[in-house]
């Protein structure tokens, strides 16, 4: 591990608000001028399982989750067993190390199974002082955390006050109850050895449908139509919530057949349009896909990779539909596959995408 680097894991179940926690944390390192890797971990269950969401930062540029782990946050034992012991390797990810921190609950200071640094933290009663609600016991977690590496708190505060919106008084109870979390980790426990360098200047954090998406207005996007499929549906998903800012007309059609055949109609109009899907998805538009070719219609599919075959693993990644496109639909005709290797790429390939839709067709 660099010294310069930190990385942070949150593990829990579906449900507990790992994800949201995740964000959090992400967010105050890119508040203070670090670049941030994320990797989320999760099941395609609405509760139950085991997720985790990590976070990797550090002033240099990080292209990957890293193979190493600093602080853990186990919002359950089992995340505590998970990712502390040495023998489990969950999803490739590197298990706490003897220099490694582990934060948990009060509830949970008895587990000492593997010879990591614990830290018990009494979430769920620091929660108690300010909520009912079970999952305030992530923001004391998420002040710890901060705590254990003298973040600025004043960064976290304004996040959670930025998460939470017009919700005023909750999110002065979530900034409380991160307060006393991160005091309570500084006064008992040994700040973690990282020489971190923060600064002054805010990163974006973005993630890959909304580099895709502001990449495809850029380009001149006015319809979107899709079919909700992890993991495209980021990128439908980003578009509504923004389309009356960004002038785009966006449409959930029935099926992925609908929706390429939607955009094919929309661009032989003179519409800039396209559509997006992932795996057994996009394999529904291949027929159009060649109609499209025939015709020499523009057109810009964006397929977000998943493992395969079939339906496939909704909520895993994998190389999986390079050669699925490369190979897809009838004929010879040309096709263009973009291919990016990060978020930045990401962001201009897809405007690059439809203007050379519109000037090869």
């Amino acid at each position: 591990m660099k010294n310069d680097e930190v990385i942070i894991r949150v593990g829990g179940a579906a449900g507990d608000g790992v994800q949201s926690a995740g964000l959090i944390l992400a967010k105050v390192f890119s508040r203070s001028g670090m670049h941030v890797n994320t990797y989320n971990y999760y099941q395609s269950i609405i509760r139950g399982g085991q997720s985790w969401y990590q976070i990797r930062a550090s002033h240099r540029e990080v292209r990957s989750q890293g193979d190493g782990l600093d602080v853990l946050i186990a919002l359950n034992k089992d995340a505590l067993e998970r990712h502390t012991n040495p023998k489990i390797n969950e999803g490739g990810a590197s298990p706490l190390p003897k220099e490694g921190v582990a934060i948990m609950d009060s509830a949970m200071a008895g587990y000492k199974e593997f010879d990591v640094d614990y830290t018990p933290v009494p979430l769920g009663e620091i929660a108690l002082k300010y909520s009912k609600n079970t999952l305030l016991k992530n923001t004391v977690a998420i002040g710890a955390a901060m705590g254990s590496l003298q973040m600025n708190f004043d960064i976290l505060a304004d996040v959670i006050r930025d998460q939470f919106g017009k919700k005023g008084d909750i999110a002065e109870q979530n900034v409380k109850a991160a307060r006393e979390g991160y005091d309570y980790y500084s006064q008992k426990y040994k700040k973690i050895k990282k020489d971190l360098k923060v600064g002054n200047e805010k990163r974006y954090l973005i993630a890959g449908g909304e580099a895709a998406g502001l990449g495809a207005v850029t380009g001149g996007l006015k319809m979107y139509f899709g079919y909700p499929m992890t993991p495209a549906s980021s990128i439908l998903h980003f578009l509504a919530e923004h389309s009356t800012q960004y002038g785009v007309f966006v449409k959930i059609t029935e099926d992925e057949i609908s929706a390429i055949n939607m955009a094919i109609g929309a661009n032989y109009a003179g519409v800039r349009a396209m559509t997006g899907s992932s795996g057994g998805g996009f394999s529904l538009m291949t027929e159009a896909l060649g109609m499209a070719g025939m015709v020499e219609v523009p057109l810009v599919v964006y397929e977000a990779q998943r493992a395969g075959p079939s339906t496939g693993l909704p909520t895993k990644t994998e190389q999986g539909g390079l050669m699925q496109v490369i190979g897809a639909s009838q004929g010879d005709y040309p096709k263009v596959i973009l291919a990016p290797r990060n978020i930045e790429e990401l962001f201009y390939l897809t405007r690059d995408a439809l203007n050379i839709a519109e000037r090869y067709q």
